[in-house]
């Protein structure tokens, strides 16, 4: 296909899209292209194109690696209400973010919380707002939530990841374990408390929060590194280096995390890999 234009038609192109694919994307657009052969059955009866052909452009901008799907879709997309106006701009926004298309996609979500200033517009707001510059508004913004709603798990969640990128330990110790009392099912606020934990140095008790993260359906490589590293520390050398195996070459280049750190995680890796044990 010309990497220079795209059409409509582009958008709705089936292929059968693996479970190893989605696996690397993020929630809900992992479900989403699990399904996609429905998904795009539906688009092709919209008339004008909806919601089914922006949840088809985010599947193909995700796995092609290429924004201009998400791009058309949001010129010819026409919206039924304020709030599928927002829920589409949201997902948008996370798909350009996870292509590393920050300013793109931020400008997305505050689109988003314009249209509709709901919960849900201004946490995926909060969520993305992740750089330094950036931190004090995304925590502003999720203290403002929990005012309205103190029990809401996945605010306290998200505030912890904030106040742990500060370095503000205690405060995010607090919000996480909050999250995981609220929720105690929840993989996310799990994985975040073990966060924490290994921070704090606690290895074997962030290794058993990580445990409780896992799922059988998404791909987590974040979780198999923190686990070598818990089992490393741990002095589970073999048990460490198994965890480092199940990581693929081609995270560092699907996964933002790994992207963005990966000489300090290659780093982290290669000792794990030819330590003795």
């Amino acid at each position: 296909m010309d990497r220079g234009l795209l059409s409509p038609q582009d958008i709705l192109r089936y292929r059968k899209i693996l479970v190893s694919e989605c696996r690397y994307l993020p929630t809900p657009l992992d479900e989403y292209a699990f399904n996609f052969k429905r998904w795009v059955a539906r688009a092709k009866r919209e008339d004008p194109p909806g919601r089914c052909t922006a949840i088809c452009a985010c599947i193909q901008s995700l796995v092609h690696r290429d924004a201009r799907y998400v791009q058309k879709s949001l010129e010819i997309v026409e919206f039924p209400s304020r709030d599928a106006q927002a829920y589409l701009l949201g997902l948008a926004g996370m798909v350009l973010c996870h292509l590393g298309d920050r300013d793109e996609g931020i400008q997305l979500f505050r689109r988003a919380v314009e249209v509709c200033p709901c919960r849900s517009t201004k946490l995926g707001l909060a969520t993305e707002l992740n750089r330094e510059e950036d931190m004090a508004e995304g925590i502003e913004i999720c203290e403002g939530l929990l005012k309205d709603n103190p029990e809401d798990a996945e605010v306290h969640r998200v505030l912890a990841v904030k106040y742990g990128d500060q370095d503000r330990n205690d405060a995010a110790k607090t919000a996480a374990l909050e999250a995981v009392r609220l929720a105690p099912k929840s993989r996310s606020a799990r994985q975040v408390l073990g966060d924490v934990l290994r921070h704090e140095g606690d290895y074997a008790s962030a290794l058993s929060e990580y445990k409780r993260a896992r799922s059988y359906f998404q791909f987590q490589p974040y979780l198999q590194y923190r686990m070598a590293q818990c089992c490393f520390r741990l002095g589970k050398i073999a048990r460490s280096r198994r965890h480092a195996k199940r990581i693929p070459e081609d995270v560092f280049i699907r996964d933002p995390y790994f992207k963005d750190n990966a000489e300090s995680i290659r780093t982290t890796l290669g000792e794990i890999l030819t330590a003795r044990g």
